[in-house]
């Protein structure tokens, strides 16, 4: 790993130290063991474990004394009791803080925070006013030419990431689907997929890459400074520099510099349970994708070109819905290994529903987003969308009883969660010079059917 992905070694390294500093006590030890054991060089464990030490004392908490709110983000605030508010995000002295308030503070800069009074720090300066007045902006568009307000909530949701409607919120999270709402590399990527796609018509390879990037961190700029937003534009940021550059691209080695940076200019970020999933998963997919694909071509056998060619227009027609269902079953695969222990771990339940509604429902929201970009030219498009949204929701609103299912548990430990990613990284380590995934799969399903079974 640390000669092919050494952004992601020493990523993880780091990782491991800041959460240690910031207060989580992790059971290190498994993970470094799995980090440690496949290399004979010292000075390979060495570097590793020097990371993890400066990480360690780069995290150890740094308060101030002199009240200082450096605000990244403010929304619209909505209580269970229908009352409106503001709800600021950044850090007060040095550690993560929200505070909501009735008045509306323009957030341009920081502030200096004393009780109820807040004062503003002369020569600060914040873009979160801005950002707040764009999507503000935005949210009113959409009201202006779509008239359900569930559907305007959700593509709100979608276009910003902030999530206003708490029943769209609920609805969500009870089939497994949350990820969709909340801005990560899913959205990043299918913005830089769709505006490619046109791009590449008019510019060279080169000129395409540089526009996308132009676009892409703009788009990171409205979003804001949020960990799942701040990797995803660093991934496709380092690709689109690569294709600039004519410069070698790694997914991994990308996953590493990202968890690198965000670490770097914000340890705590460690503890933010965004970045934790949404790291979590992206590495679930990198790892473990290639190999569930190989395993689900049991099931449906990839054939070569020539074979294809031979094939009857229905033949042809059936191999490539085959061909989808091996490549979205794999990837539901990856993301649910990784994904089922750790919500049992976090919040002792998991919707069996996840499963099914994964399969399909991304590709309404991808059909729901592209038709919201092409509206913005085409204002006729948004009563196309609006129908075409209202049925997705449908389906979201009123799950079949076959799925409305949930698993509980209460017997996983953060000793068992972090044992069971310490195999899982061994084993992938291992078994990267010659292919024996079926490594991976066994201590997976001890593990997790251990902590459900076995309360």
């Amino acid at each position: 790993m640390t000669k092919k992905y050494p952004a992601l070694y020493v990523g993880l390294h780091m990782l491991l130290g800041c959460a240690w500093g910031a207060g989580i006590r992790m059971p290190v030890v498994y993970v470094l063991l799995a980090l440690w054991f496949p290399f004979r060089e010292k000075w390979q464990i060495v570097k590793g474990l020097v990371f993890f030490v400066l990480a360690l004392l780069y995290s150890l908490p740094r308060p101030t004394e002199d009240n200082r709110f450096v605000i990244s983000s403010v929304s619209i605030y909505h209580s269970p009791f229908k009352q409106t508010g503001y709800l600021y995000k950044g850090k007060w002295n040095n550690v993560p803080h929200s505070v909501i308030s009735k008045h509306h503070y323009v957030v341009n800069c920081d502030y200096w925070m004393e009780g109820k009074d807040w004062k503003e720090v002369p020569g600060s300066f914040s873009f979160a006013e801005m950002r707040f007045q764009c999507k503000e902006a935005l949210r009113k568009y959409l009201k202006r030419h779509i008239s359900d307000a569930k559907v305007q909530a959700f593509l709100c949701s979608l276009a910003t990431g902030e999530i206003e409607e708490r029943t769209l919120a609920f609805e969500f999270s009870r089939l497994g689907l949350s990820h969709i709402l909340a801005i990560s590399g899913f959205h990043f990527g299918l913005i830089a997929f769709f505006f490619s796609f046109i791009l590449k018509f008019f510019f060279s390879p080169k000129k395409t890459a540089f526009f996308l990037l132009c676009i892409i961190t703009g788009y990171f700029f409205f979003m804001g400074n949020a960990p799942s937003v701040q990797r995803a534009w660093i991934a496709i940021t380092m690709a689109l520099l690569a294709q600039l550059f004519n410069l070698r691209y790694s997914s991994l080695n990308a996953l590493g510099a990202g968890l690198i940076i965000a670490i770097t200019l914000d340890p705590y970020v460690v503890s933010h349970l965004g970045f934790q999933l949404s790291f979590l998963c992206t590495l679930a997919i990198l790892l473990l994708y290639p190999l569930c694909e190989k395993r689900m071509r049991w099931v449906f056998p990839k054939k070569s070109l020539t074979e294809t060619l031979k094939f009857s227009s229905l033949d042809k027609y059936g191999y490539i819905v085959t061909t989808f269902l091996r490549k979205a079953l794999a990837l539901n695969f990856a993301v649910h290994l990784v994904a089922l222990p750790t919500l049992l771990y976090l919040f002792h339940k998991f919707p069996l529903s996840s499963f099914a509604y994964n399969l399909f429902f991304p590709i309404g929201v991808t059909i729901s987003l592209f038709l919201l970009i092409l509206s913005f030219a085409l204002p006729f498009l948004h009563q196309i969308n609006s129908y075409f949204t209202s049925g997705l929701l449908h389906i979201s609103s009123n799950p079949l009883p076959l799925f409305d299912v949930y698993v509980y548990s209460d017997w996983i430990t953060v000793d068992l969660l972090f044992l069971f990613f310490g195999i899982l990284l061994l084993c992938n380590t291992l078994q990267m010079k010659k292919d024996k995934s079926v490594l991976i799969f066994t201590p997976h399903l001890i593990v997790v059917l251990a902590a459900v079974f076995l309360r």
